[in-house]
């Protein structure tokens, strides 16, 4: 209990503080900044805001930055918005909202074209690599059990490019 209470700083959210210290003890002990692995089967959420978007019907808290297992996902940098879902589209998540039960939800835009980046020695789409076009005008949003894994999207030459984040694989 001595324990507990010593890593409460004000009296507001305790639990979520206490979730939050646990996490900063846990990877100061891992030692490397780069790979983030939360030990909690549910999502961490921080840096709430009240900027939206939001889609019609949903509401609750906004957050920009979203840790879940061994995938970090953070609204303030582009380059660390993008995941794909277990229906395999590639969706750049535009905002984080829990709503008034609890539940997370990723708001965003998915590409609607997906195509291989290769095919010669196997087909790129094996391991979640695409050339992906034609992004959504309007919104969507996903839970977190539909996150397959985080991807990085970078523009090559003239085609835009995704790849999956390997140690991020949530299966």
């Amino acid at each position: 209990m001595k324990e507990l209470k010593l890593f409460l700083r004000k009296s507001e959210k305790p639990l979520q503080q206490v979730i939050n210290r646990y996490y900063e003890k846990y990877n100061s002990k891992q030692g490397n900044d780069n790979y983030i692995e939360v030990p909690f089967d549910q999502p961490i959420l921080r840096n709430e805001h009240t900027n939206g978007p939001l889609i019609k019907n949903i509401s609750g808290s906004q957050y920009y930055t979203f840790l879940f297992k061994s995938i970090s996902l953070s609204l303030k940098k582009e380059k660390d918005s993008y995941f794909l879902t277990t229906n395999n589209e590639i969706v750049k998540c535009l905002n984080i909202v829990q709503n008034d039960i609890g539940h997370v939800l990723l708001i965003g835009k998915y590409f609607k074209e997906l195509n291989p980046l290769f095919d010669n020695p196997i087909n790129s789409s094996i391991l979640d690599i695409f050339e992906i076009n034609n992004i959504s005008k309007r919104m969507k949003y996903w839970s977190v059990s539909q996150i397959k894994k985080k991807m990085m999207v970078f523009l090559q030459n003239t085609k835009l490019i995704a790849i999956p984040i390997i140690h991020t694989d949530q299966n």
